[in-house]
């Protein structure tokens, strides 16, 4: 049987009862029934998951999570989300906090469609912490 994850974002437990006039009246619990009832016709095990924690719903995926750098190309690299939505605000929907980089230091850039992975900007992960993962890097 297929399993679809179903992650619910930070403060979506407080639906149905937080401005319904706004979100309505359902409650998490409500949604996440109909979709239990929706992956048993459809014979798929449906796995609902709801944190106020970005890192805690990031966790659940279960596997690394692949984003871009939250920058301007060619602006300054931010090490947290105040610096990303002093350059982007307006811009973007959405700006998820998961605190400041080690050492505030941005992140590293990896390329990794090269044989042997490139290194575009090395930043708070080492060149030694990614040969050790991924053999030599050019």
């Amino acid at each position: 049987m297929n399993s679809v994850l179903v992650l619910h974002g930070p403060n979506l437990n407080m639906l149905g009862e937080r401005e319904p006039q706004f979100y309505g009246n359902l409650t998490l619990a409500e949604i996440n029934q109909r979709l239990l009832e929706a992956g048993q016709v459809l014979g798929l095990e449906v796995r609902p998951f709801q944190s106020n924690s970005e890192g805690a719903l990031i966790d659940a995926l279960g596997v690394p999570l692949a984003a871009t750098s939250a920058n301007i190309s060619g602006g300054r690299d931010p090490a947290n989300a105040d610096e990303v939505r002093a350059q982007l605000e307006g811009r973007i929907p959405l700006i998820l906090d998961g605190g400041a980089t080690r050492g505030n230091v941005p992140s590293t850039v990896v390329d990794v469609t090269t044989h042997p992975p490139k290194i575009l900007r090395v930043g708070v992960i080492t060149v030694e912490e990614i040969e050790r993962v991924v053999g030599q890097v050019g």
